[in-house]
């Protein structure tokens, strides 16, 4: 996702910018000493400021380090640079384990301890949600595995080299191992590169643990993959749901995006006797959670349907809507239709921040209560996160 440089410059509100015309003096090719003051959630660089307020984006470096950069790019607002040396480094830097890690581009934040990663994710959630009136701190869960995590991987081969491409370029770095990746993927590498092609590769397991490899993005439609990258965060993130809308009683919920049925199968378990309908677009996904459905004998209704249409075509009023849009978010058509249905209760699970907040923030107009947020470490050593979301209508 593009950096959202306006969020970032209003990032801090004690900290005043200078919003006159008067322009300051630096130009491409200074170079600086900068102090790290935090990272940004839109791309995970840090954030540091000149001696006359001017934001100064920064990659690969912690919050605390004292750096020397070099400006690359000039706004009246802003600037961005590259680092050419940690003066002193942060308490919180750490030496990246992986060998790429400055090449490849697939993680940002290496060099971060992983406390200090949840911190900042933390920060990241209790500044936008203040923004929307919730004024609690958030916690981030931390993910049982900083490394070796992900359940499925995308590599470019070129030849007999295989690896991911550098970041905003299409040059391939080649690797021999990719530290958040499980390392069942991994093994496979080696088998890979005999074949000497010139290919795009995804390498996943599926939910029996058996190994799969498909070109191009065409995955076979019969593959029962994990519905999140992070299986063991994937069980901890259902588990909070179910323990998020256990005390309600709803005669009928709505499913929204519910992909192969993540969120919807949990809830059934938790309402027995409840309706409820999952609506998601993919027909291959749907025909999936229908025969899970029927192998469990539930009387969960699947459709393989647009939400927007499906929303549009209903009056019914649901006790709860829980809706896991993908990253581009619900989108303000969706979020008017459940706003004219208004249901009692909301559970919106996110993997971006920016397009949750712009949805929620349509949400909480006057209409809606934020009750909880919980944040989830689904990504170590990226700037991403999973945020769950708990809103009531207002009384």
């Amino acid at each position: 996702m593009k950096q959202n440089t306006n969020d970032e410059l209003q990032g801090d509100k004690s900290k005043k910018l200078d919003k006159s015309n008067k322009k300051h003096s630096f130009k491409s090719g200074d170079e600086l000493k900068l102090k790290v003051e935090r990272l940004s959630q839109g791309g995970g660089k840090g954030i540091c400021r000149t001696d006359d307020g001017v934001v100064v984006f920064v990659p690969l470096v912690v919050p605390e380090d004292e750096i020397k950069v070099k400006l690359t790019k000039v706004k009246k607002r802003y600037a961005e640079a590259e680092l050419l040396e940690v003066i002193k480094p942060s308490k919180h830097r750490v030496e990246p384990p992986c060998a790429f890690f400055n090449d490849c581009g697939g993680c940002q934040w290496q060099m971060v301890s992983y406390q200090e990663q949840l911190n900042q994710k933390s920060k990241f959630l209790t500044h936008e949600f203040s923004r929307l009136g919730f004024k609690e701190g958030i916690q981030v869960e931390p993910s049982d595995n900083e490394y070796r995590y992900r359940n499925r991987i995308q590599v470019h081969q070129k030849k007999n080299k295989l690896g991911f491409l550098k970041a905003k370029t299409h040059s391939l770095v080649s690797i021999k191992d990719c530290l958040i990746a499980e390392e069942e993927l991994v093994a496979q590498f080696p088998e890979l590169i005999k074949a000497e092609k010139e290919r795009r590769l995804e390498i996943a397991k599926d939910e029996s643990g058996e190994i799969h490899i498909y070109e191009g993005g065409k995955r076979p439609a019969d593959l029962n993959l994990f519905s999140q990258v992070n299986s063991k965060q994937n069980e901890k993130l259902k588990t909070y749901l179910i323990k998020l809308i256990k005390d309600l009683k709803p005669e009928e919920v709505f499913d929204l995006y519910c992909g192969e049925g993540n969120i919807t199968f949990p809830v059934n378990s938790l309402f027995k006797e409840v309706k409820i309908t999952g609506v998601e677009l993919s027909k291959v996904s749907v025909k999936k959670a229908k025969e899970k459905a029927d192998e469990e004998n539930t009387e969960i209704t699947f459709l393989a349907k647009d939400v927007l249409k499906f929303l549009k075509e209903t009056n019914k009023s649901p006790e709860l809507i829980i809706l896991d849009p993908p990253r581009d978010g619900a989108g303000e058509a969706v979020i008017q239709e459940i706003k004219r249905l208004k249901p009692k209760n909301i559970v919106y699970v996110s993997c971006d921040l920016a397009t949750l907040t712009r949805d929620l923030s349509v949400l909480t107009n006057e209409m809606y209560d934020i009750k909880s947020v919980q944040g989830l470490d689904m990504f170590p050593q990226t700037y991403h996160l999973e945020t769950v979301v708990k809103l009531s209508l207002k009384s």
